[in-house]
């Protein structure tokens, strides 16, 4: 019986849930991941140490810093701060489990673990449209009418996650698409990426959508044999079309505005808070730089 269930935990079922995870509610996939790593473990048990003293010691090292997480839950004294922190310690399971299995995709077959990488486009995938699924059910405006900062914000509690964090998930999914999905045919690599490209953009994360267009500059002039001249064009024709984009989808347009905070249209944002911030720095280190604090 028990060594039906070792050979039960095997990569071919394991990875791809590793990957779907990501697109699974936040509880959903905490409890999942931490089953996946207590099944390598006793993968590593059952073959005397799979596991590398010295990475098993990288991996203690990424558990420890669950610990602040969990001290400062077991010290809140408000139930609000509670269920704040709770949400962290929840979250950041995931440094307890994460770690262990990306050990066991190193060991699993050389390489084989790549192949498994589309199942975490289709996760991606799958929480973006849920969450829009779930958003505009929620509103009785028209989408064109809509407020980004709303858009951004109700995105952020259907998909539970927030558009940043989805960004980089989004970039990396594309990523995988033009350099690692080989065994999707060219119309769904397609209509992923086009899925993908959208909802990034609607969202418009910073640094995530600025690390995307280098992805598609390494795509077209690393990863394709077209000519100079031909890449060119191709580059071209894609920041025109991603201007376009900009200036007639209202979402997308707000959210470039705010860089201009005296542009028409422009409203209270995150960006103008973090310039309100930096300047705050700025005038608390006039005032009360490191050389003055210390005595003579």
């Amino acid at each position: 019986m028990y060594k039906k269930f070792y050979d039960f935990l095997n990569v071919d079922w394991m990875m791809p849930a590793f990957m779907l995870s990501f697109g699974l509610p936040r509880q959903l996939q905490t409890w999942l991941l931490l089953v996946l790593a207590f099944g390598v473990l006793l993968q590593s048990i059952k073959n005397r140490g799979s596991i590398k003293s010295s990475e098993f010691i990288i991996v203690v090292l990424f558990a420890v810093l669950y610990i602040p997480y969990l001290i400062s839950y077991l010290r809140t004294d408000t139930d609000h701060s509670a269920r704040y922190i709770g949400g962290f310690v929840e979250t950041k399971a995931g440094l307890l489990a994460v770690p262990l299995l990306l050990v066991f995709m190193i060991h699993s077959n050389k390489e084989s673990w790549r192949k498994y990488l589309p199942w975490f486009v289709w996760a991606v995938i799958f929480k973006m449209i849920w969450a829009h699924i779930m958003l505009f059910s929620q509103l009785n405006v028209d989408v064109l009418t809509l407020n980004h900062v709303t858009y951004r914000r109700l995105f952020e509690q259907n998909a539970q996650m927030h558009p940043t964090s989805y960004g980089v998930y989004a970039g990396f999914s594309i990523a995988i698409l033009f350099f690692e999905a080989k065994s999707m045919s060219f119309w769904m690599k397609a209509w992923a990426y086009v899925l993908l490209f959208l909802s990034t953009l609607l969202l418009l994360p910073k640094m995530p959508f600025l690390a995307l267009m280098l992805i598609h500059l390494m795509f077209i002039f690393y990863a394709t044999s077209l000519s100079i001249k031909k890449r060119a064009m191709i580059t071209g024709a894609f920041v025109a079309g991603l201007s376009l984009l900009i200036i007639f989808i209202p979402i997308v347009k707000q959210r470039i505005l705010e860089f201009w905070p005296a542009s028409a249209g422009t409203i209270d944002n995150s960006v103008q808070v973090r310039k309100i911030i930096f300047q705050t720095d700025l005038n608390l280190l006039e005032a009360h730089w490191l050389k003055r604090t210390w005595p003579l």
